[in-house]
């Protein structure tokens, strides 16, 4: 069992790390689904970037790096509300 909270963080950022192509996929494949027939602007890229800065925030708790990843989503998809949504919803 794991006691501290540092130890839980580390593991499921290893687990992040472990299975990233799995969830990114999950996650890929929710956002396709939840479009119906729109246009999916969201890259496995941007959703990598994402999962890169949630683990670094696990392991470092510094909601900086979830920021800095959310900015660079947000500047790849041009600061444009409609498209950001399908990351946010």
């Amino acid at each position: 069992m794991l006691k501290k909270d540092s130890e839980r963080r580390h593991t499921l950022a290893q687990f992040m790390s472990d299975y990233s192509e799995q969830i990114i996929d999950t996650w890929m494949r929710g956002i396709i689904a939840s479009m119906d027939s729109a246009e999916v602007v969201v890259t496995m890229h941007m959703l990598e970037t994402l999962l890169d800065g949630m683990r670094e925030f696990l392991l470092k708790k510094e909601t900086k790096h979830i920021q800095d990843a959310l900015d660079e989503i947000r500047c790849l998809l041009d600061y444009d509300t409609a498209k950001i949504s399908q990351v946010s919803d």
